[in-house]
């Protein structure tokens, strides 16, 4: 504790001030401004500072108290028990086993037999559908044979037909070559063939109204097709020197000439045993 003496020559207002029962005490803020103006700067000086260090004290403790909560909460952070990841699964493995068959054809009651045993079982069930395609396949070739046979006599003559106007055209395609009118001629006889070729696919559509009941009707319609329009075309590009598009047509025409013509006896020979 610092006193503060009273400075000779000091009023005794200012001595009042300090002046207690039988000595001197500590003074307030308002009592030092009082006496330092009465005392002097160096008094005035004393005081301040020493008002100075109790306000940084102050502040310090302030400053130490808020230091020891963060410290606190830091500590109870660190202390919590962090979540422990939850570990995935693992993935269960596919046993393959070779020459068995395909996976798909196992069943849960085979998991426990051999491989031998897994890949009979695979074999029994590939060959029951190979023998239920078979099975199918004869079905419908049967069905097909029946319906061509009743219209065995159309079929027969649409084929004479078609082989008879391949002729005329191919007839053309060596007499009018290099000939001067040849084009002309080719264009005539392709115009007159017209109106027969339609005829006849009117008489195709007539047997087969929905289609998928004949194994020859598309080769008939796609014969006719060509002997109207592509033949013909082929033939005037021969004449220009371009030999691949009536290469390419004959090569056409001779595959459905020869399905039908083997499909034909094949349909004549059923039901003669």
């Amino acid at each position: 504790m610092v006193r503060i003496l009273p400075r000779r020559g000091s009023s005794g207002k200012a001595n009042d001030l300090v002046r207690k029962k039988n000595g001197y005490s500590r003074l307030t803020w308002p009592d030092l401004l009082l006496e330092n103006h009465a005392r002097g700067p160096v008094a005035a000086r004393v005081e301040v500072n020493f008002a100075a260090q109790e306000s940084i004290m102050k502040r310090t403790s302030i400053l130490l108290g808020a230091t020891a909560v963060l410290v606190a909460a830091a500590c109870t952070e660190q202390n919590q028990p962090k979540p422990q990841p939850v570990p995935a699964k693992p993935a269960v493995p596919v046993a393959q086993t070779p020459d068995a068959g395909p996976t798909t054809d196992a069943r849960p009651g085979d998991a426990r037999l051999g491989m031998m045993e897994r890949y009979a079982i695979w074999k029994a069930k590939k060959e029951a559908d190979e023998k239920l395609a078979a099975q199918l396949a004869a079905e419908e070739k049967a069905r097909l044979i029946k319906f061509d046979k009743a219209k065995l006599r159309t079929h027969q003559a649409l084929f004479a037909f078609e082989k008879k106007i391949r002729a005329a055209l191919d007839e053309a395609a060596v007499k009018f070559n290099g000939k001067l009118d040849g084009e002309d001629q080719v264009k005539k006889l392709a115009l007159s063939q017209r109106k027969s070729i339609e005829a006849q696919a009117k008489i195709l559509r007539a047997m087969d109204p929905k289609g998928g009941n004949s194994n020859i009707a598309t080769d008939h319609d796609v014969s006719l097709n060509l002997l109207a329009n592509d033949y013909p075309e082929a033939i005037l590009a021969f004449f220009q020197g371009e030999t691949k598009p009536l290469a390419d047509v004959r090569a056409e025409m001779d595959k459905r000439e020869k399905k039908i013509a083997a499909w034909l006896e094949e349909v004549s020979a059923s039901g003669k045993k």
